[in-house]
């Protein structure tokens, strides 16, 4: 089994691009560290992404989203919360879900920050 694992922890600058295959899940430990993988199946995606966040940083890992399908995803983050988008067109319109997601679980006056964008173009 292949797959392709990238990381983005908050502070953390650049984010590896790769090639794609046909699903993708996004993960985050419990210290809101996300961590995306892509793979031929949403099985095998979840299980990539697991392994490597539960290898990476020690801690337990749960998946957060998965998409079976090509496009732009992202998260952003609020020490509050948090916004996943997966499958869009554009990488402006992944972001903007992220957030609108992020700031539904934020308080009024707080902010969201874009933490993870990646495009699958399977």
């Amino acid at each position: 089994m292949r797959s392709v694992v990238g990381l983005l922890a908050i502070g953390l600058v650049g984010l590896s691009s790769y090639p794609a295959w046909g699903a993708a899940t996004i993960a985050r430990n419990r210290r809101d560290t996300f961590y995306y993988a892509t793979s031929p199946t949403l099985g095998e995606a979840s299980s990539a992404v697991l392994d490597y966040c539960a290898s990476s940083s020690g801690l337990n890992c749960q998946v957060v989203t998965t998409n079976n399908g090509r496009g732009w995803s992202a998260v952003a983050k609020s020490p509050q919360g948090y916004g996943t988008a997966m499958g869009y067109e554009s990488a402006a319109t992944a972001k903007r879900v992220a957030l609108d997601g992020c700031l539904a679980e934020t308080p009024v006056g707080g902010t969201c920050a874009i933490v993870l964008t990646f495009f699958d173009p399977s």
